[in-house]
């Protein structure tokens, strides 16, 4: 399985901006003594294999935040909520509507076309689709044959900022399996809903098994 590189500008964009170019370089010469792929340039094209792409996003997370695992997710909301407007994917959600076609399941055909082709441009393994019933949609990423917790957060990042630009509605995430599960891709229900959480905090619920016991909330800032 590979990460296709255009991951790679977007987070040392965001990551020079929040911390400064000393630091990144100080990751960069990191990144370059533990594999030979961070010596040469990474561009969009570049596949890069996943134990490359896991060694990047771990050695972010722990130099810059501790480790701490929501950061993936508020990565991929933020990566999302500029590339769908004002970035290279800008263009998508207003092209991608369906002439005459109205409500909930013309809005997930419509997420499904928007996020099953940024899946693509992501990652070269697997498929991701886009189910629910009224007033939620469930995003689910399958037929992978590897995965890791920094994929799926910043993947259901991106998938919730989605969301919530198409339907001009703040969301409620469940997942329903994943990473925590031992589970090789995800699935996340996505519930629209007026805004809960004060400074746009997002409230996961989690369970463990079809029948939705819902364990203690896990709060996932943005």
């Amino acid at each position: 399985m590979f990460i296709k590189g255009s991951f790679f500008a977007a987070r040392r964009d965001h990551l020079i901006r929040e911390f400064g170019d000393f630091a990144w370089l100080r990751l960069e010469n990191q990144l370059r003594a533990e594999s030979s792929l961070f010596r040469g340039p990474i561009q969009s094209s570049t596949l890069v294999p996943f134990d490359d792409y896991v060694r990047f996003q771990e050695a972010w997370l722990e130099r810059f935040y501790a480790g701490d695992e929501r950061e993936y997710w508020k990565m991929g909301a933020t990566l999302g909520r500029w590339a769908l407007e004002r970035g290279p994917y800008r263009h998508l959600l207003a092209s991608s509507g369906e002439s005459g076609s109205y409500g909930p399941a013309a809005e997930r055909r419509r997420l499904t076309r928007i996020l099953g082709r940024l899946w693509r441009v992501y990652s070269d393994a697997g498929e991701l689709d886009v189910g629910g019933a009224d007033g939620t949609f469930e995003v689910e990423i399958l037929d992978v044959p590897r995965w890791h917790r920094s994929i799926e957060y910043t993947a259901m990042g991106f998938a919730q900022t989605a969301i919530e630009t198409a339907t001009g509605r703040k969301v409620q995430v469940l997942r329903l399996r994943g990473a925590a599960e031992g589970h090789v891709g995800c699935r996340y229900r996505f519930e629209l809903g007026e805004l809960l959480l004060d400074d746009g905090a997002v409230e996961l619920r989690e369970h463990a098994d079809s029948d939705a016991v819902t364990r203690p909330a896990r709060i996932l800032p943005r």
